[in-house]
């Protein structure tokens, strides 16, 4: 549903919002700005009176839609002085919560998350305590790691999902490619052929994990799965080739039986007869 918006750019100056603003739109002339948008890079924080005044816009609007507050340090206030670090990070979040709530309209809070923190818990990522979560209704995590960027989203109202994304700098628009998931997989399994459509005899696994940078058994399930799929050979136990390459593979001659016994005729020729 379209109708006004307000957004905080605090950690911009005009310029480089104005730039940014000219890759997401066409050339905008004054008579053709979207007159439902308003922008400030300058805002009063939070206990400041900075709610108040985010109140006195909505109420100033016919049909307030929208406010996104970027970022939500540039925003809060300081800790009381009785105050923990939950308690202020749940404060710092529920005044805007309760806002969207008395206005029925969406605030979009814009916070930093930690870095390199890949094997935890999507939610710990978010810079600060848990209060800054749980006093949202919705949490949506943009993340990068060796795999590309994901979006992560939980909430009270909304079902959890994943997804892959890309981020398209010359028009300043993310693109979602599919479920997290599947976008890995595939690129995970191009990847290890990749490396073995290079490769001048069978790699073993752990050649293979270290030239694609997967983890040892996340790549050593994966090739189970390809091998069975048809889309790796196997030259022996714990080694492959790419499906067009499979000459690289050493025919080695047949093993004799354990049970086989060799017994000399009386020409002197060696005759085998299983035992």
């Amino acid at each position: 549903v379209q109708g006004e918006v307000l957004y905080l750019a605090l950690e911009d100056n005009k310029r480089r919002l104005k730039s940014r603003i000219e890759k997401v739109s066409p050339p905008l002339s004054e008579d053709k700005w979207p007159k439902a948008l308003d922008f400030n890079t300058e805002w009063k924080r939070c206990d400041d009176g900075g709610l108040d005044d985010l109140r006195r816009w909505a109420r100033s609007k016919p049909n307030p839609r929208l406010i996104i507050v970027d970022v939500l340090a540039q925003f809060r206030s300081g800790r009381g002085n009785m105050e923990n670090l939950y308690e202020s990070d749940y404060r710092a979040v529920k005044g805007l919560q309760e806002l969207a709530s008395e206005f029925g309209i969406t605030v979009i809070i814009i916070h930093h998350v930690r870095k390199g923190m890949s094997d935890v818990d999507p939610f710990e990522r978010v810079s600060g305590t848990m209060g800054l979560t749980g006093a949202a209704d919705t949490t949506i995590i943009l993340d990068r790691d060796s795999n590309g960027c994901t979006l992560y989203c939980r909430g009270r109202d909304i079902e959890e999902y994943e997804k892959a994304v890309t981020f398209n700098r010359d028009s300043c628009r993310w693109v979602v490619q599919g479920e997290a998931s599947e976008v890995r997989r595939t690129d995970e399994r191009g990847a290890i052929l990749s490396a073995l459509e290079d490769a001048t005899e069978p790699m073993s696994v752990k050649d293979i994990s270290l030239a694609t940078e997967m983890p040892r058994n996340n790549c050593d399930q994966l090739l189970f799965k390809m091998a069975k799929a048809g889309e790796v050979s196997k030259a022996k136990r714990g080694s492959y080739v790419h499906p067009d390459r499979t000459y690289l593979i050493e025919v080695d001659p047949p093993t004799p039986d354990k049970n086989d016994k060799k017994i000399r005729n009386d020409m002197g020729e060696v005759e085998r007869h299983e035992s």
